[in-house]
């Protein structure tokens, strides 16, 4: 797709959703290196989390240069990235929690009885794998779901400005 001829609507989606993504990367970046510092001992199977969780918001990050870039493509890695954080789960001593930005979610606690939960914060990521833990529950994250719908609406304005860019030349 055309990138140079792009509707000021479009770039300013871009790029808010770009810094976003980048500063939201950073703060998990930072938070993670903060956990790692308070680490007494190593072993295989904390690195290989603490790897996954470098990837993933160094991820965020690179979504963000793409869009600053104004890269259509940005636009498919971002909408990966917020499914990657739309639900996080816990279920009996396995766990999978990735944000980076804010979030604020609405889930459900099934450990001892229902009970409804809201959280809300900055970004921050959990995995554990047979843990032990009793807990079961299951968590959506709004801020992610509005971000996607953002970026669906985006997408859309760009592939239909394409279109009007590739009928004109045709016109010419």
């Amino acid at each position: 797709m055309m990138t140079n001829n792009l509707r000021t609507g479009i770039i300013e989606g871009f790029k808010i959703l770009g810094i976003y993504q980048i500063i939201g990367g950073i703060i998990g970046l930072g938070f993670l290196f903060l956990s790692l510092s308070q680490l007494s001992g190593l072993s295989i199977l904390p690195v290989l989390i603490s790897l996954i969780s470098f990837v993933l918001f160094s991820y965020s990050i690179l979504c963000g240069i793409l869009l600053l870039k104004k890269k259509p493509l940005g636009l498919r890695h971002s909408m990966i990235n917020q499914f990657l954080q739309l639900i996080f789960f816990t279920f009996l001593g396995y766990s999978f929690h990735y944000i980076a930005g804010v979030f604020f979610t609405l889930g459900i606690d099934l450990t001892d009885s229902f009970l409804l939960t809201f959280n809300i914060g900055l970004s921050s990521w959990q995995m554990e794998i047979s843990s032990g833990s009793p807990a079961i529950n299951l968590n959506f994250n709004l801020v992610a779901f509005m971000l996607i719908i953002f970026i669906i609406n985006l997408k859309a304005k760009v592939e239909d400005q394409w279109l009007r860019d590739k009928i004109a030349e045709i016109g010419n």
